[in-house]
């Protein structure tokens, strides 16, 4: 008995990598960014979101199993992950002008310890 291995089409899975690193990078500049670069990581988290919706297009109409018919990058996933994305792009754009409205003056009474 033989084992088959197919080989990895990482295409079908191009635009959820690219929100892994992104969602990586943004991370790691939350963790090193100064008071003054508040908008920072929303601004990297669109410019994720626009990346991966541009890598989406440039993979659409290509029907692309990958990982033994596990995940599939045909129309209607590549159409529904579309919709996520723009959900996704217009929240963070939202959240922006949200949390420059909303945000605690400093001393903060909700961060103080008790």
């Amino acid at each position: 008995m033989s084992i088959e291995i197919s080989s990895l089409n990482l295409v079908a899975l191009a635009p959820q990598f690219v929100i892994i690193v992104a969602a990586l990078v943004v991370l790691l500049t939350e963790l090193f960014r100064g008071e003054e670069q508040e908008t920072l990581p929303a601004w990297l988290s669109l410019a994720g979101v626009i990346i991966s919706a541009a890598v989406l297009l440039v993979t659409w109409g290509s029907e692309a199993p990958s990982f033994q018919n596990v995940a599939a990058a045909d129309g209607y996933s590549l159409f529904l992950n579309l919709v996520f994305l723009t959900t996704a792009g217009l929240s963070i754009l939202i959240s922006i002008e949200y949390v420059a409205r909303e945000r605690c003056p400093e001393p903060c009474p909700e961060r103080s310890l008790p």
